[in-house]
């Protein structure tokens, strides 16, 4: 499954991610400003631990980690 991460305000794509790819080495992926993130997003509308991905039976989930901006899926 590939998701497209786009920038809210210009309506751009800013990356594109494999999310098969990155369940083969990891169980999560945390998204937010933090470097120490699986997925960087370089903006202020963004919590340094903003959301994650995760894996759980063989089905994949997103969940937001109580960002002050929310999430738009």
């Amino acid at each position: 499954m590939k998701i497209k991460v786009f920038n809210s305000q210009t309506q751009t794509e800013t990356n594109e991610i494999d999310l098969n790819e990155l369940f083969e080495r990891e169980d999560t992926c945390l998204i937010g400003r933090s470097e120490n993130s699986g997925l960087v997003l370089d903006s202020s509308d963004i919590s340094r631990l903003h959301g994650k991905f995760f894996q759980q039976n063989g089905e994949i989930y997103y969940t937001d980690l109580g960002s002050r901006n929310g999430s738009l899926i």
